[in-house]
């Protein structure tokens, strides 16, 4: 009975946290049900070294949806095991409903929006909002309004307690916001205006202590971008943002220097001694044409900028960006190369400042419908250096990685039987410079990986077979490690494909950097029986045999492990 009540307060309480489209709800299915359940059980054994599973484990899984009108969604889960039991009911401390009826979309309950990187973007909130976006219009518009975050009483005591009694997740004062953004324009020409403002409520928490760091706030973003063609083939970007934040409202009230005008803005910003006001723009030139193309990019945010609609923003960032990309020999080889640039300290108060460079390119070369080559490199530098030297002794720090792809694929056959073959090589550097005045030292680390590949596909019987050979050699602070061997595949589709049988075998030589070899023998074979359109059985085996070679200093020791498991599942929609 209990669970009856619960299915109908939540189908009149309830709201799916998804856009909801009432065009056509009258023609949706007014109640359906969808769920499924599934039974699994595991056995193990391994002799040789610590058991890593108990030798027997089982559970049994179900879930319901309880759909009306394609509108209103009710979830259930239960799962029961010999070590844990648990039934899930929908929880709706948050909720939230966006019917959409054509063009437009009203939003209620718990709710993001976005309306750009700098201003307000994913952050939750509780209230309501709308957008507006006619097909055939010039114009759509967006607007919201809600309360970003509850009142929280900052308590030493009970501080580890607050996790998830804040939207933010800490204790603060009670904030609310509100905004709008007006685009104007097509895809390719537009102009878009935002405007964005929240506020901490004064009186909504007794005053918190020095020690707690928690201060009233206040938010003013005004954010304006565009896109434009300059010309057939020339497409350029840029938008720039001023967020004007007060740390502190209980602070005394002063003229700006700078972005005077905040200074009258009333009601929506008050100007005060923990007042400022930072610039995030970025800008992109891009040229596509149908053998050439490229894209150059600038990116500026301002220190201390931020933005209380906002989760996360890096500030103190300045990077530039060129791509460039070209086709060849009727587009049988694509080119593309790129590089960037990217430095902190923008006003040059911080004692260290970080440079970054990265460069890469790409070519592949379809040599005909059979054979493909590719290829990748790239390069990251960064670096750290002092802004002022005020002593003989300088320090810098370096990072330097390189990454190098090779991929050839080459793929023949016919209706019956189809061949390929992959060769994959991957070689990787990360090197670590400390230099002083008086010494240089150096800490690399190499990844080396090749894998090469052949595969052969009966058509008729539904008979796959592949066989690999790999090898890897990791290098780190000269200790050397590396593993090798191969791998042989089965995969066979048996009684009109209702039933998939498969099996894995692969025998690995890892030497461990004390030169003792570890040999492994492994086994996996699974049977996959799919009944109809909604039950599925699966039983699976896995057998693993790991030998060391003895050495001076570690005996021989052998280990193995047997593991089976089987599932059934079963899903329905009614």
């Amino acid at each position: 009975m209990k669970i009856i009540l619960v299915v109908i307060i939540n189908i009149f309480v309830v709201f799916v946290v998804k856009s909801q489209d009432l065009t056509h709800v009258t023609k949706n299915k007014p109640f359906s049900v969808t769920g499924g359940m599934n039974f699994s059980s595991t056995g193990y054994k391994v002799n040789g070294m610590a058991s890593r599973l108990d030798p027997f484990t089982w559970s049994v899984g179900a879930n319901l949806n309880f759909n009306l009108y394609g509108i209103f969604d009710v979830p259930f889960s239960f799962n029961y095991s010999q070590g844990n039991k648990t039934f899930g009911q929908p929880s709706y401390n948050q909720f939230g409903l966006s019917p959409k009826y054509k063009y437009i979309t009203i939003h209620a309950g718990y709710r993001s929006l976005q309306f750009s990187n700098y201003s307000l973007s994913g952050v939750m909130f509780l209230g309501g909002g709308i957008e507006i976006s006619p097909e055939k219009s010039l114009v759509k518009a967006s607007f919201m309004y809600g309360k970003f975050a509850k009142a929280v009483a900052f308590d030493t005591l009970k501080k580890a307690q607050y996790s998830n009694n804040n939207l933010f997740g800490s204790p603060g004062y009670e904030r609310w916001g509100y905004g709008g953004k007006i685009s104007i324009g097509k895809e390719t020409q537009n102009i878009n205006v935002i405007m964005f403002r929240a506020w901490d409520k004064l009186g909504s928490i007794p005053s918190p202590p020095v020690i707690s760091g928690i201060k009233p706030m206040e938010n003013l973003v005004i954010g304006l971008s565009g896109t434009t063609l300059l010309f057939e083939h020339i497409k350029f970007n840029g938008e720039i943002t001023i967020s004007s934040i007060t740390m502190d409202v209980r602070a005394p009230k002063r003229t700006m220097e700078s972005f005077t005008y905040t200074n009258n803005m009333g009601s929506l910003f008050t100007p005060r001694e923990t007042s400022i006001s930072n610039l995030a723009y970025a800008v992109g030139l891009g040229y596509q044409g149908e053998i050439w193309n490229c894209e150059a990019n600038l990116k500026h945010i301002d220190p201390g900028f931020q933005s209380l609609g906002t989760t996360y923003l890096t500030s103190d960032i300045e990077d530039y960006t060129l791509k460039i990309g070209r086709t060849f020999n009727e587009k049988k080889v694509t080119v593309s190369i790129n590089s960037g640039i990217q430095r902190n300290n923008l006003a040059n108060q911080l004692k260290v400042t970080n440079k970054r460079f990265i460069g890469g390119a790409d070519i592949s070369y379809s040599i005909n419908e059979k054979l493909s080559v590719s290829g990748n490199f790239s390069n990251f530098n960064a670096s750290t250096s002092p802004s002022s030297v005020t002593i003989v002794d300088t320090f810098k720090y370096v990072q330097v990685t390189d990454n190098y792809t090779l991929t050839t694929n080459y793929n023949f056959g016919d209706q019956v039987k189809r061949q390929a073959l992959c060769a994959n090589m991957m070689y990787q550097i990360v090197n670590t410079l400390n230099q002083s005045a008086i010494m240089i030292t150096e800490n690399g680390t190499k990844l080396f990986n090749v894998n090469l590949s052949y595969t052969i596909s009966f058509i008729p019987s539904s008979l796959n077979l592949t066989t690999s050979l790999s090898y890897n050699k990791y290098d780190m602070d000269l200790i050397t490690t590396q593993a090798y061997g191969p791998t042989f595949c089965a995969t066979k589709s048996i009684f009109q494909k209702k039933i998939k049988l498969s099996c894995n075998y692969s025998l690995l030589n890892n030497i461990a950097a004390n030169n003792s070899n570890n040999w492994m023998n492994i086994v996996k074979t699974t049977a996959n029986y799919k009944i109809g359109k909604s039950q599925n059985i699966q039983l699976s085996m896995s057998y693993m045999n790991k030998k060391t070679t003895p050495t001076q200093t570690i005996p021989s020791k052998g280990v193995n492990e047997f593991k089976g498991a089987f599932t059934y599942s079963y899903t329905f929609k009614k």
